[in-house]
């Protein structure tokens, strides 16, 4: 009680406070509509007219937004010259890329791993909700200094605009960062129309073009509509989830591009049938996982970074570590001052780490370490 008394909501202009409040049950109602309410469709598209703190690639991009509560999800952008669509429906994940006329389905009940058929995915989805309702959020204004900005027009529409401050009792009692929302409410409906966020160098605005509520869409527009001969793979949901949550948290991350070809090759090291190269100034493992043989539980390995792969390969259990501790070795013996290289090593194992997890979630790496998941033309999706 002794926050709100330092900060009652009557010292605020009443009509900010309304206007700010409608847009803020509106947002909620996207995602948390009524009970009784009928089934409807949000769809927006998203532009990104600032992102300071954020990938410089983002400024500019738009993302095609639909979203239909609980369960319903179809995003679209374009990126590095492809487009991507993605989706959910109820318990089916999709990622659909045109441009490489190709997608992938997870659905539960598929086996993870097509060498252990009864390792079937029974993960489900939870419904999307948002966990506060509008009851709650009648607080919020408490927590904030408003001020209502000179209105403006976004898309052609008169638009309110709000500038709001959170107060530093709010910041100290509920460690929150202490930043500024600056929202572009347009009249007609409370729908916002564009989004400020500012908090130390982080400087973001998205504006949202044409957003509105259409009727609910039909079963068959939130499916993966794949054209005449493209490729659609089934696998496990579990899969799709883990590809996603990978590809998100490596956005922004750069890849330095190959150089040209130089003819350069030769071997790093060795550990059984296994060898690290060095082929045009870049590090290829080369495992041969067709010869692959159960060892049991107990010695089974998933392939990562740093332990056995599952089974005898060739002469003996191949160890990722130690082709790299290996290679490590030689080329510091071969180099004295090979400090910057050791660093530019450590960096592009890093950054590979992300991918190999996402190859592995794909491609059902198995308990004894075969193959699985995707085949044929998704083989593109493999990473040495």
């Amino acid at each position: 009680m002794s926050l709100l008394c330092l900060h009652p909501i009557f010292a605020q202009d009443t009509n900010t406070v309304q206007v700010f409040t409608k847009a803020l049950n509106q947002l909620v109602e996207i995602v948390n509509p009524p009970a009784e309410a009928a089934p409807r469709t949000f769809t927006t598209t998203l532009k990104i007219l600032k992102a300071d703190g954020l990938p410089t690639e983002l400024v500019g991009r738009e993302i095609a937004l639909a979203f239909q509560s609980p369960d319903h999800v179809r995003i679209a952008a374009k990126w590095e010259g492809e487009d991507f669509v993605l989706g959910r429906n109820v318990q089916e994940l999709w990622v659909y890329a045109p441009g490489k006329r190709f997608g992938v389905v997870g659905k539960p009940g598929v086996a993870r791993f097509s060498n252990v058929p009864d390792s079937k995915d029974n993960s489900v989805l939870a419904p999307i909700k948002l966990p506060v309702d509008k009851d709650q959020l009648a607080i919020v204004p408490m927590l904030m200094k408003l001020v209502a900005l000179p209105n403006e027009s976004i898309g052609g529409s008169a638009c309110r605009v709000i500038k709001a401050t959170l107060m530093p009792e709010a910041i100290e009692a509920f460690k929150l960062p202490d930043a500024t929302l600056q929202v572009w409410i347009r009249e007609s409906d409370s729908l916002l129309t564009r989004v400020s966020y500012r908090q130390g160098k982080t400087d973001v605005e998205v504006e949202l073009q044409k957003p509105q509520f259409v009727a609910a869409w039909p079963a068959e527009k939130w499916q993966l509509k794949a054209g005449a001969g493209e490729v659609v793979e089934t696998v496990a949901q579990s899969h799709v989830s883990r590809f996603l949550e990978v590809s998100l948290a490596m956005l922004g991350q750069k890849i330095p591009t190959l150089g040209p070809p130089t003819g350069e090759r030769r071997v790093l090291a060795r550990e059984g049938d296994g060898r690290l190269e060095m082929i045009d100034g870049t590090r290829v493992l080369h495992l041969q996982l067709a010869v692959l043989q159960h060892r049991g539980a107990r010695g089974a390995g998933t392939g990562h970074a740093g332990q056995p792969l599952a089974g005898q390969v060739g002469r003996g259990p191949v160890h990722v570590r130690q082709l790299h501790h290996r290679a490590d070795a030689q080329r510091r013996g071969q180099q004295q001052h090979g400090g910057e290289r050791q660093r530019q090593a450590r960096a592009d194992a890093q950054r590979a780490e992300p991918v190999r997890k996402t190859r592995d979630d794909l491609h059902g790496r198995g308990p004894s370490g075969g193959g699985g998941g995707l085949r044929g033309p998704a083989a593109g999706l493999h990473f040495l």
